[in-house]
């Protein structure tokens, strides 16, 4: 005997399909709990942030060639603060990673992350951990707080009172205080172009810098380190004195400028340079190294300025203007003139 089947309504049915997505729902959900998405493939220089973790990390990639072979094999390198650096290679063609935290008493690792499509996020910043205690975080661009690689660094130099002989070398000695552990770099100016640098981890560096012209140079030097922030010296003033003066001078307005070259020579006595020959006659003159010409500290035409006695006045410039020193009018023989190469004033013969 037959028995008639009893037709299942739409609204059952409605009601099955919603059971079945809903257990298919959770089923989905139960195998990507531990995956946070499907990544692209990264290479380049890959950070890690966990702050407080202090033991070894390892990483792991898979989703392509496994660039770091087996699984916990490769070490990432401590930049101290919780970060952590891997170069991936450019023929890797992962798109998943795992990071493992290898601690002194026990073992975390992050769940499986997909790499970033924007590749300018190469850090992943670990926020928390999921039900299964594996952590969790989010991409984002390395970018740590960078302490600075020392308190200060001072310059020094051999110059004495910021003044040096030409043909003499110059040395320059860096001393950093506060400098974090390891090797830094100094790296040494003369009017903001480097002229050397020193990779060391003593707290002070030295360079020599040789063949000085006469003039005045500026010296700064400023020490770095990778994941620190620099630290940079204040400005020294060197003065390069020449060891050759000349006096271009002239009896009147219209012949100071005839170059006559007249040499002076150094005096113990003196502590400088002093004209050969005594001078009978007031004189319009300028002073000469062998390379540049220097006249007074001023703009205006035919401004002559008068020397003095005194060895703080009349500071010597390489200008050129239509201008000259002078003696006093009342000195008119028997005087010499002196420079240190920084000052400039006259002595009479006693």
């Amino acid at each position: 005997m037959k028995e008639k089947i009893k037709r299942i309504s739409s609204s059952t049915w409605a009601l099955l399909l919603a059971l079945m997505m809903v257990v298919s729902s959770f089923s989905v959900l139960a195998a990507t709990t531990n995956v946070e998405k499907t990544g692209e493939i990264f290479t380049g220089t890959l950070y890690y942030h966990h702050q407080g973790c202090t033991g070894d990390v390892k990483v792991y990639s898979f989703g392509g060639n496994k660039i770091f072979g087996d699984w916990d094999k490769k070490s990432m390198t401590p930049l101290g603060n919780g970060y952590y650096s891997v170069e991936v290679p450019s023929n890797s063609t992962d798109t998943t990673v795992i990071f493992n935290e290898i601690n002194y008493d026990s073992n975390q690792q992050t769940v499986d992350i997909g790499y970033d499509s924007d590749t300018t996020k190469n850090m992943y910043e670990v926020t928390g951990s999921n039900s299964d205690n594996k952590l969790t975080g989010s991409w984002t661009t390395y970018s740590p707080s960078k302490d600075p690689v020392a308190t200060s660094v001072s310059l020094s130099s051999n110059a004495t009172d910021g003044k040096i002989t030409q043909g003499n070398d110059l040395i320059l000695t860096a001393k950093a205080t506060g400098k974090v552990a390891g090797d830094v770099k100094y790296t040494f100016y003369q009017d903001g172009t480097k002229i050397d640098e020193k990779t060391t981890s003593s707290e002070s560096a030295e360079t020599t810098v040789s063949n000085l012209r006469s003039g005045t140079y500026k010296y700064t030097v400023t020490v770095s380190k990778d994941n620190y922030s620099d630290v940079s010296s204040s400005e020294v003033s060197v003065t390069v004195k020449s060891n050759k003066w000349y006096i271009y001078g002239g009896l009147n307005h219209d012949d100071w400028n005839t170059k006559a070259g007249i040499p002076m020579s150094w005096s113990t006595t003196e502590n400088a340079y002093v004209s050969k020959d005594a001078f009978n006659t007031v004189t319009y003159f300028r002073l000469y190294d062998g390379s540049t010409e220097y006249g007074p500290n001023t703009d205006e035409q035919y401004h002559n300025v008068t020397i003095s006695t005194g060895k703080t006045d009349n500071q010597i410039y390489s200008q050129k203007t239509a201008s000259a020193f002078i003696v006093p009018s009342g000195v008119t023989s028997n005087y010499y003139i002196c420079t240190d190469g920084t000052y400039l004033w006259y002595k009479v013969a006693q």
